[in-house]
């Protein structure tokens, strides 16, 4: 299997991840700042965004040794701060001077620091704007670090190391909190260096088989039959289903729909960040109740947004490149 294989099967899984997150976000917020009666939308997607970001951290830890192997860790930082940084500060200040522009520019600054430190998870009384990156920030810091212990235990004692991760799926995953803590998803990433070292061994050709393993097992395990909603897996399965048709019938509505989907994997920072704008703070903001008009101004400002956040990502690219 080569990076490239890889790099395709995971922008499907992370486009139908930031879908689900989308719709859950939506509902969510609807039900804190409009008083809308989300249990339907709970029932279907609130538990399914917790399975979407383990799916974003899974594949990414297993794409992440195959950028970090051939490579000097000084470049390893480089391309991850340019991935990163860039657009998450653009959308910073996005928020600092419009929604968040009333906090002041202390408490805004202090904000800023926590936000692309990852400190935010070390301090319980920080304003969570997102947690999903900062983490993602973490990640990438310990990763070489990650990579190494669980290398040389892969080496040494393979079968000990198996055991170890499914005790911890089987032991752990039915209590995680379903929440943006970082600790939570330790086993996630555990799991996901764990997956790069077999698959880079036996050299396999499926890793979109291997994907959807782990994801309906996540899904089965943590936010779906452990937590209560059995329609969660249904749901996803489903969207998984869709994948296994793209790869099986050759169809021009299929082939689009997972065409837009693919598309969405590789954009998934720039329109996961937009559609924090779009959910948490413009539902907030938006005066009217009309769940119609919030729901499609909430779609239009998640759209529109995250065009932008491309384009500006695309050009900043070219600055630092």
């Amino acid at each position: 299997m080569n990076a490239v294989t890889g790099k395709q099967h995971r922008a499907y899984f992370m486009g139908f991840s930031m879908i689900v997150v989308t719709i859950c976000h939506i509902t969510q917020f609807l039900a804190r700042y409009k008083g809308f009666d989300s249990s339907v939308g709970n029932l279907f997607f609130l538990h399914g965004a917790a399975y979407a970001v383990n799916v974003f951290f899974f594949v990414s830890m297993v794409g992440l040794g195959y950028s970090l192997q051939n490579r000097r860790l000084a470049d390893f930082y480089k391309q991850r701060a340019k991935r990163i940084y860039p657009i998450y500060v653009v959308f910073l200040l996005l928020l600092y001077t419009t929604f968040l522009g009333n906090n002041g520019w202390a408490e805004n600054g202090i904000s800023f620091m926590q936000q692309v430190t990852g400190l935010v998870h070390f301090t319980p009384s920080a304003t969570r704007i997102d947690w999903y990156v900062p983490a993602l920030l973490l990640v990438y810091a310990s990763y070489p670090i990650i990579f190494r212990i669980v290398g040389w235990s892969y080496g040494h004692c393979q079968r000990e190391l198996l055991l170890l991760a499914v005790s911890i799926v089987l032991g752990f995953g039915g209590t995680l909190a379903i929440s943006g803590i970082f600790a939570s998803r330790l086993p996630i990433l555990y799991l996901g260096v764990l997956t790069y070292f077999y698959v880079r061994d036996r050299r396999a050709e499926k890793l979109a088989f291997i994907y959807a393993v782990a994801a309906v097992a996540g899904c089965l395990i943590k936010p779906g039959l452990m937590h209560g909603s059995l329609l969660t897996p249904a749901v996803l399965l489903a969207c998984n289903g869709m994948l296994a048709a793209w790869c099986g019938v050759n169809s021009r509505l299929t082939n689009l729909l997972m065409g837009g989907v693919k598309q969405i994997g590789n954009y998934s920072l720039e329109i996961y960040l937009a559609q924090i704008v779009g959910t948490k703070f413009w539902v907030e903001w938006i005066p009217t109740s009309n769940i119609f008009l919030v729901v499609a101004s909430a779609i239009g400002v998640v759209f529109v947004v995250s065009l932008a956040f491309i384009t500006i990502n695309k050009q900043l690219g070219k600055c630092f490149n």
